[in-house]
């Protein structure tokens, strides 16, 4: 679809690629962040006690950390 001259419509994709840096770019590290925290998650709760020890965490916090979802990133412990 043609926008007529001297409109402001704006494709879906120009949108996204608008403003300061990239919508898209943004989105896009946001989800290789969630990402490397699953990944992150899945590796703590494969660590063996001793190590878990090391860190100063129990297996049932390294259990309950695996668990949350990957857009939970607040910090959960004191």
């Amino acid at each position: 679809m043609l926008a007529p001259p001297g409109s402001t419509f704006r494709s879906p994709a120009a949108r996204l690629t608008s403003g300061h840096g990239s919508r898209l770019e943004g989105w896009a590290a946001s989800l290789r962040h969630a990402l490397r925290v699953m990944e992150t998650r899945r590796e703590l709760a494969r660590l063996d006690e001793r190590l878990l020890c090391d860190i100063g965490m129990t297996r049932a916090e390294a259990l309950t950390e695996a668990q949350r979802a990957p857009w939970d990133m607040r910090h959960r412990r004191g």
